[in-house]
């Protein structure tokens, strides 16, 4: 909203203000000229009530949750599941050996995952080789 003139003699007040905003993202402005009290009226009608909150950021916004999200940034996919599972996803559960990450996620995950189950099969979320 912005004020464009004010009357002191006739005690009117004159502004633009965004009428609407269509679907493409245009915005439309109208001008509306109004009595000085009308309009305080239609403002004090924005301001919250005595010793009353307003929120001004919340979910991920809020303050509280940014420390959270500045830790979890710095944590990695696999630290998480570790810390959720105490079980390092990074190691083979047989030898212990650093595993080679191929793919962590993909479109098709479902595709691939049907043409592992031809040639492995599933033990303890892990995929083997299946016995010749």
């Amino acid at each position: 909203m912005q004020i464009t003139s004010v009357d002191h003699e006739k005690r009117r007040i004159t502004f633009i203000h965004k009428s609407r905003v269509d679907r493409r993202g245009k915005k439309s402005f109208a001008t509306v000229t109004m009595d000085v009290f009308e309009f305080m009226a239609r403002m004090l009608y924005y301001l919250p009530d005595r010793h009353g909150k307003t929120v001004r950021y919340y979910g991920v916004y809020a303050q509280s949750k940014r420390r959270g999200l500045r830790i979890a940034a710095g944590a990695t996919w696999s630290l998480a599941i570790q810390t959720c599972f105490q079980k390092n996803p990074e190691l083979c559960p047989d030898c212990g050996a650093v595993m080679a990450a191929r793919v962590v996620f993909a479109f098709a995950a479902d595709t691939l995952v049907r043409r592992m189950q031809k040639t492995q099969c599933l033990v303890q979320g892990y995929f083997r080789r299946r016995p010749p």
